[in-house]
This record gives C-alpha cells, sequence and structure tokens, in this order.
C-alpha cells in the first residue's frame, strides 16, 4: 500500500507541481532561441510553414507573424513538403529534408530516437548573410 501511494505520489508530482514541461513547451522555447538568434534586431519575423500545428506554435512566440505566402516569409520552416520554390531561407523539421533543400537550409530541429537535435549549417546561414548568438553557436556544423 505504501510503495503504490509513493509510485502515485512520484507520477503525478510533475503535473500538480508544473516541474515538468510537455513537448510543446520545450519544442515552443526552442524555436524561440532559434528565431531570436537569427532575426536578433527584428520586431517582427514573418514565417511560413507546411505544418499548421508547428504554425501554431511558431505564431504563438512574441514577434512572430504567419503568412500564407511562402514567398513573403522571412524563413520557411518545413516539416513534410518537397516541392516549396520559394527563393527564402529554410530551417528543415526531419533530417531527410537536408539533402531535398540543400544549399537553402540554414539548419534543423528535429526529434530523433526521443532526443531533440538541433544543427544550423555553416554555408546555408553563409549563404543568406545570417549570424547566429553565441549561445548557439556550439550547433553550427559544417554539414548535416
Amino acid at each position: 500500500m505504501r510503495r503504490r501511494f509513493i509510485l502515485i505520489l512520484l507520477l503525478l508530482f510533475p503535473l500538480v507541481t508544473g516541474w515538468g514541461a510537455s513537448i510543446h513547451e520545450i519544442e515552443k522555447g526552442i524555436y524561440r532561441s532559434i528565431i531570436h538568434s537569427l532575426f536578433l534586431h527584428r520586431n517582427v519575423v514573418k514565417i511560413w510553414s507546411d505544418d499548421r500545428q508547428k504554425e501554431y506554435l511558431l505564431t504563438h512566440i512574441g514577434g512572430v507573424v504567419r503568412t500564407s505566402d511562402p514567398a513573403d516569409a522571412d524563413i520557411l520552416f518545413i516539416f513534410h513538403r518537397i516541392d516549396v520554390k520559394a527563393g527564402k531561407p529554410v530551417f528543415v523539421g526531419r533530417y531527410s529534408l537536408f539533402s531535398v533543400y540543400g544549399n537553402r537550409v540554414i539548419g534543423g530541429f528535429y526529434w530523433q530516437k526521443g532526443r531533440p537535435n538541433l544543427i544550423f549549417l555553416r554555408p546555408g546561414l553563409e549563404r543568406w548573410g545570417m549570424k547566429i548568438t553565441d549561445d548557439l553557436a556550439p550547433y553550427v556544423r559544417q554539414r548535416p
């Protein structure tokens, strides 16, 4: 009986105290860092995404607004589609999309084996004339 009570208490503790953040809150925090790092001196960043759930998450970050036309966006967040032709910087949500979008990709954030992976590609950042803040510099690579 006592073991069962302790087990229930341990399982409910994060929910009651708010100690355990949801995956969405973790992702939102990571995307907030990414956007604010890439667009440090911008008050408003226009984004386009092919995933409605991620788009909803992204537009709930301060200073981020959605656009329905990829050509009007400052950055494209692509998670599924392989046919977006707008000449804008691309941030991918799946590892396989790095090769699809080639030198347009500035980075990616995706989950693999239950762990978050964040990568910025130096050639893409240089191509688009983008810089990131020092706190994200350890995630910069030459290739994925």
